[in-house]
C-alpha cells in the first residue's frame, strides 16, 4: 500500500513538472513611460547561395538566397508580437510621422520586413481597402550604406577587415582549413565545390534546409564513406561551419567595428535626437544580415555569439523616470511564434544600468559612441581635405556623433548623398581658380 503512494506522488510529481515545462514563456512587457522602440533583426530563414543536388530538389524553387515559407512565417510571428509588445505607443494603421523603417536591398531583408509589417499592421477601419487581404502596404527605405555594407562600400578599410575572413587568411580560419582537410576533400569528391570553408558553409546551409522540409540528405551523408566519420560526427562537424565567415567578422574588432559602426551612429543619432525633443518618431525599424546585426550589437554591448533567422535586438527609450534606455532581445520560439525577454549585457554595461536593467542615457552614450562612424569617406581614406601642404593637421580616423544638444551628425542617406561635402566643394572652388587664372 505504501508502494503505492509512493508512485502516485511520483507520477503528480512528474506531471507537474511536465506542466511547467509545456508552460509557454511569455514576452517581456513594454515600459508605460516608452516613448520610442528600435528594432534590429537578421532576415527570416532563407536558400543557401549554391544549391545541392539540384537536379533532383523537391524544395528552394524560390532561388538562390530568397526567403522561405519559414522565413515569412518567423517574420510575420515577430510582427505580430511586435504589435503585441508596442500597444497604443503606435498607431494600428501606418502613420508616417510615427514610424520609419530601414532595409538592406537583399531581397530576403526586404520581403522579411514586409512580412514583418503585415503582422504588425493587420489593416483597421480607414486602411482596410480589401476585406480578402488582411494587409495594407508599409514604406521603407533601403540604405546598403548603413545596412549591407561590406557589399557597398568601395573602401579600402572594409576591404582590409574582410579579406583576410573571405581567403581563410586568419590563423583561426587557417587552423580550421587545416585540421578539417579531410572533411573538405570529402565535401569536394561528392559536391564538386572548392576545397574551402566557404562550401562547408554552403553545405551546411543546405542541410538547415533540408531538414525543415523533411527532406532526404544525399547517401554519402546518411552513410559516409570516409574512415574518419560516422553520420552524427559528419553532421555535426559540417553544421559547425554553418555563417562561419559571418561569426568570424563579428568576433574579428576590425571588421566588427566597420561593420557595424555606420548602424551604431545611426542608433545613437535617433536616440540623441529623441533625447532632446528634435525627433518624435514611436517606431525605428531595421532588417539586415547577420553579421551586420551581431556587429552593431556586440557594439551595444550586448552578451550574444549568434543569431538565428529574424532574431535581433530591441530598444525602449524614456524620459521618466530620467533619460533612460534599456535593450531587450527577441527570437522566434516557433516558426510562427516570437518572444521579446531581457538582453543579456556585457559586464561594462551591466555596471551602469538598475536592477531593471534600465542605463542612464547619457553613461550609455558615452559608453558606445566611440565606435560609431560618422563619416564613412573619412574611414575609407576618400575625403580630400583643402589645407596648405604645410598644414600637418590630420583628420580623426573615426567619426562620432555629435555630442552637442542640438542636432544629430547623420542625415539618411539617401538624402545625405545629395549634398556636396565640405572636400568637394573645396576642390570646385581650386578649380574654378585655375581654370580663371589659365584665363587671365
Amino acid at each position: 500500500m505504501l508502494l503505492c503512494w509512493y508512485v502516485a506522488i511520483y507520477c503528480i510529481v512528474l506531471s507537474l513538472e511536465d506542466d511547467t515545462q509545456l508552460t509557454p514563456e511569455t514576452s517581456i512587457t513594454i515600459d508605460e513611460n516608452a516613448e520610442l522602440i528600435l528594432f534590429g533583426m537578421r532576415h527570416g530563414n532563407r536558400h543557401p547561395k549554391k544549391f545541392l543536388n539540384k537536379n533532383s530538389r523537391i524544395w528552394g524553387f524560390e532561388g538562390v538566397h530568397e526567403l522561405t515559407q519559414f522565413g515569412k512565417r518567423e517574420g510575420f510571428g515577430f510582427g505580430k508580437e511586435l504589435r503585441e509588445f508596442v500597444g497604443p505607443l503606435v498607431g494600428n494603421n501606418y502613420m508616417q510621422h510615427e514610424v520609419t523603417l530601414y532595409t538592406s536591398s537583399a531581397n530576403s531583408c526586404q520581403m522579411t520586413l514586409q512580412v514583418v509589417m503585415a503582422g504588425f499592421y493587420p489593416p483597421d477601419t480607414f486602411a482596410e481597402w480589401n476585406h480578402a487581404l488582411e494587409w495594407s502596404p508599409v514604406p521603407y527605405t533601403i540604405n546598403d550604406l548603413m545596412l549591407e555594407t561590406h557589399s557597398t562600400l568601395n573602401c579600402s578599410a572594409t576591404q582590409r577587415a574582410w579579406e583576410p575572413i573571405i581567403h581563410d587568411n586568419l590563423p583561426e580560419l587557417m587552423d580550421l582549413t587545416t585540421t578539417n582537410a579531410q572533411l573538405f576533400d570529402y565535401i569536394a569528391k561528392h559536391t564538386g565545390w572548392n576545397r574551402s570553408i566557404e562550401s562547408a558553409s554552403n553545405l551546411a546551409d543546405n542541410i538547415l534546409e533540408m531538414n525543415l522540409y523533411n527532406a532526404s540528405l544525399p547517401d554519402w551523408i546518411e552513410r559516409p564513406t570516409s574512415e574518419e566519420f560516422n553520420k552524427r560526427s559528419l553532421k555535426e562537424t559540417i553544421m559547425m561551419f554553418l555563417e562561419k565567415h559571418s561569426l568570424t567578422c563579428v568576433n574579428y574588432e576590425p571588421c566588427r567595428d566597420i561593420t557595424g559602426g555606420i548602424w551604431l551612429n545611426h542608433i545613437l543619432t535617433i536616440l540623441h535626437n529623441t533625447a532632446y525633443g528634435e525627433q518624435t518618431q514611436k517606431l525605428i525599424g531595421y532588417v539586415s544580415h547577420l553579421e551586420l546585426v551581431l556587429s552593431v550589437m556586440k557594439l551595444l554591448r550586448i552578451n550574444q555569439t549568434y543569431l538565428d533567422t529574424t532574431a535581433g535586438f530591441l530598444m525602449e527609450y524614456r524620459n521618466k523616470p530620467n533619460k533612460s534606455i534599456r535593450l531587450l532581445y527577441h527570437e522566434a520560439s516557433a516558426i510562427d511564434k516570437h518572444i521579446i525577454r531581457q538582453a543579456e549585457y556585457l559586464e561594462e554595461l551591466e555596471e551602469l544600468s538598475d536592477p531593471n536593467h534600465w542605463i542612464p542615457f547619457e553613461s550609455f552614450y558615452q559608453l558606445i559612441k566611440d565606435k560609431a562612424i560618422a563619416n564613412w569617406e573619412e574611414i575609407c581614406g576618400k575625403v580630400t581635405q583643402c589645407v596648405a601642404p604645410e598644414d600637418d593637421s590630420k583628420m580623426s580616423s573615426q567619426g562620432t556623433v555629435s555630442d552637442s544638444d542640438h542636432g544629430g551628425s547623420l542625415s539618411d542617406h539617401n538624402t545625405a548623398s545629395l549634398a556636396p561635402s565640405a572636400a568637394s566643394l573645396c576642390n570646385i572652388v581650386l578649380h574654378l581658380l585655375i581654370i580663371l587664372f589659365l584665363i587671365l
